[in-house]
């Protein structure tokens, strides 16, 4: 496995991955060996409208073996969606996200970006 070539790349795909987090951590991205995916969007909904949940996500830049919180005990307010960055990230190969929320299907993910195949 190598950084993949950002200047000759064989294609560029859309990226869309979407889902509900749960009380377990879980792999919410999990960048292909070879690739390198643009991250544009994080964006997570508390779909319960009477409860508060918290949520967290983090990424790992070497294949799970070390997590780096985007954020840890967010507070997501009944029926109300948050942007989790502002600003487009990059993922190497096997890089990941991983996302955990205080309470079983409270809290649905949208994640947008941009996949890059070497």
């Amino acid at each position: 496995m190598a950084t993949p070539n950002l200047v000759n790349v064989a294609a560029i795909r859309p990226l869309l991955k979407a889902g509900d987090l749960t009380t377990s951590d879980t792999a919410l991205v999990d960048c292909d060996a070879d690739d390198a995916w643009k991250i544009e969007s994080i964006f997570l909904c508390n779909a319960d409208t009477t409860n508060s949940c918290t949520a967290d996500i983090d990424v790992s830049v070497d294949n799970g073996s070390n997590y780096y919180y985007l954020c840890k005990g967010l507070v997501i307010p009944p029926a109300t969606t948050i942007s989790i960055i502002d600003r487009p990230m990059f993922l190497d190969e096997t890089d990941l996200i991983r996302g955990l929320a205080s309470a079983n299907g409270d809290i649905d993910y949208v994640i947008s970006g941009t996949k890059i195949v070497d």
